[in-house]
């Protein structure tokens, strides 16, 4: 698995034009990552990126969506119709994309996204993560995908990763794996480099 080696510094990355998919749990979690959340909505509003999340205004969804909003970014929540039904909802996004599906609603925020960031998560967040992973392995895209984990939540599945390239199911050269980064400015430096024609 490949570290995020870009240098911390002061200065967030000109991501303007570009909208990031921040994959990332409606809980809060044991540890509570709310507040990584929230700066990593920060960092998306200071790097000019529009966000592009589950729309969920409760834990990390609803943290992330708060930390670009209060630094006067745009955040693009997208769900299923029977999710917004049910009320889960942000009432905070700029805008809201509503889909048929929970398929649909992957599919909108692969296609509309120039990066992934996966904070830690669930099912649905390891469903979104193996989604962008299979299509770029299959050459549907080449956008970079990172992983904010500076807690080393993701451990124990880059574990089963490189379990998997042992037993010959992983081609390791031919299927880039997620870059980790420690921070939200270290990952939106990351994929500032990807997107310029730097490694992914």
């Amino acid at each position: 698995m490949q570290e995020a080696q870009q240098q911390e510094t002061s200065a967030y990355p000109d991501l303007s034009g570009r909208a990031v998919a921040v994959f990332c749990a409606s809980r809060p979690g044991v540890a509570d990552y709310r507040e990584l959340a929230r700066d990593l909505g920060t960092a998306l509003a200071a790097s000019h990126a529009a966000l592009i999340y589950g729309a969920g205004s409760r834990g990390l969804m609803g943290a992330v969506c708060d930390g670009v909003i209060a630094g006067g970014g745009e955040a693009i929540g997208v769900l299923p119709a029977f999710m917004d039904a049910n009320g889960w909802t942000s009432q905070h996004s700029t805008r809201t994309v509503i889909t048929n599906s929970m398929h649909d609603r992957k599919e909108w925020m692969e296609a509309h996204a120039d990066a992934f960031i996966i904070l830690p998560g669930g099912l649905g967040t390891l469903d979104e993560l193996i989604t962008v992973m299979t299509t770029r392995q299959l050459g549907q895209h080449t956008k970079p995908i990172i992983l904010l984990d500076p807690a080393d939540y993701y451990a124990p599945l880059l574990h089963l990763f490189q379990h998997m390239i042992d037993h010959g199911f992983i081609h390791a050269e031919a299927t880039p794996l997620p870059l980790r980064a420690p921070t939200p400015t270290a990952a939106l430096h990351a994929i500032a480099a990807a997107l310029a024609g730097g490694e992914a």
